[in-house]
């Protein structure tokens, strides 16, 4: 190949090169603005459903936990108020057995104090009242022959200081102060009236029954306690005939 056409080709080559970079400069100066104009909206609609999703999300979560309090607020509400009612209602009843109690041991208080006080005499211990031989009417032929062998069943006395009777006592006042303490579960005071109704009755059949009553209402007291006394009831009931 000539050098001149060697020469030409080279000059054709750069001013094409030249042409190609003058050309893509003018591309790329008219390309430029819209590309940035294009990725400053992409931006902006990217920042902002970034933003309202955000948004979007924490108030849910905000939603979500409010319903959450309220429900948790609204059972410990409803669970405060059924402890108040059961309490309320378990108040009433322990208070009421309780005044009724008291009213039964005030009642038997006044009985008491009433009788004693009536007509003071001084301390004279009674005697115990001799039994009667029970009807043969009211027994069998074995009974009759077992309630002539044997002695007459007793009351046991608890104290002999709180046993003896002063005063004037009637078994009617006795056996109602039994009553009142046996009703106030004072099993105590209502053998000893009871003991002092059967020194003025001892063939009562109330006094025998609510003697055996006093231990089996009685849950301090043992089985043993509570067949001694059911045997004591049985025998009294086989030797005074009622």
């Amino acid at each position: 190949m000539k050098p001149n056409s060697l020469k030409s080709t080279a000059s054709k080559l750069a001013q094409t090169r030249a042409k190609l970079a003058l050309a893509w400069r003018k591309i790329y100066a008219h390309i430029e603005p819209k590309s940035r104009h294009i990725y400053g909206t992409i931006d902006e609609v990217i920042k902002g459903f970034c933003t309202r999703a955000s948004t979007y999300i924490t108030t849910l979560i905000h939603t979500l936990l409010a319903k959450t309090l309220a429900q948790r607020n609204a059972l410990i509400t409803l669970g405060l108020l059924f402890v108040s009612v059961c309490f309320g209602l378990w108040s009433v009843f322990v208070l009421g057995i309780l005044y009724e109690r008291a009213q039964s041991s005030l009642r038997a208080s006044l009985l008491e104090s009433n009788a004693l006080v009536a007509t003071p005499k001084p301390p004279i211990e009674s005697p115990r009242i001799a039994p009667s031989t029970p009807p043969k009417s009211h027994i069998g032929m074995g009974d009759s022959l077992q309630a002539l062998s044997t002695k007459p069943p007793a009351i046991p006395a608890l104290d002999e200081k709180e046993s003896v009777i002063t005063g004037s006592l009637t078994y009617t006042n006795a056996i109602s102060i039994a009553r009142s303490s046996l009703m106030a579960q004072d099993f105590t005071r209502a053998r000893i009236w009871l003991y002092r109704a059967f020194l003025l009755h001892n063939g009562a059949q109330e006094v025998w029954e609510l003697y055996w009553q006093s231990f089996e209402q009685d849950y301090r007291a043992s089985i043993e306690q509570k067949q001694a006394a059911y045997t004591l009831y049985l025998q009294a009931k086989r030797y005074y005939g009622f």
